[in-house]
């Protein structure tokens, strides 16, 4: 009796070793499956509120968001965003639309395309065929032709640097004539 289990535990334990050994993955395949393996979340008509401190920052509103895990983290509005910033009294201070935007969440930056503008309450437009935001600097940047069109002038250029509620901005290559205010030196 004891010969005949140790016979059936023999014959199990060359079965499984065959079954293992027959089943062997390719090391690149494996590592391919796990990098295209996403987890995609979607949201439709969304309205996000950002806050800091207890003060409302910002309003997003979007009607189409997907919300995707990979190697990295990024939440994508392929439909368009709108959103409105708020100063630290809570006013509205500007408001960004696109038709397309990313947020990249490990480098805390939004990529905008596609028809992007911004407003402030001063009355500055910024127009934009793609444009980043960093939310650490609260900077709008871009490398491509903008144009801003303030209460008293038009301005046009390749490259933009502007905080967020445009207290400051610099077209990095401006275009055509510029107006210096007389309250600005000149030697």
């Amino acid at each position: 009796m004891v010969l005949s289990q140790f016979k059936r535990l023999v014959v199990v334990i060359l079965a499984g070793g065959f079954i293992f050994s027959a089943c062997e993955n390719d090391p690149s395949e494996v590592e391919s499956y796990r990098k295209s393996t996403k987890e995609i979340e979607e949201g439709k008509d969304i309205k996000a509120t950002f806050s800091q401190s207890g003060k409302l920052k910002a309003i997003l509103e979007s009607p189409l968001m997907y919300r995707i895990k990979g190697d990295t983290i990024k939440t994508e509005f392929p439909e368009s965003v709108f959103v409105t910033f708020y100063d630290t009294s809570g006013q509205k201070e500007s408001i960004v639309r696109a038709e397309y935007a990313e947020y990249l969440e490990v480098f805390r930056k939004v990529y905008m395309r596609d028809s992007v503008v911004v407003y402030t309450i001063k009355g500055d437009t910024l127009f934009a065929q793609d444009m980043w935001w960093d939310q650490d600097q609260e900077l709008f940047y871009s490398t491509n032709p903008v144009r801003i069109h303030t209460p008293s002038q038009k301005l046009r250029g390749t490259g933009v640097r502007a905080k967020s509620d445009f207290s400051k901005y610099t077209i990095e290559n401006p275009v055509g004539d510029v107006a210096i205010p007389e309250d600005i030196e000149t030697n």
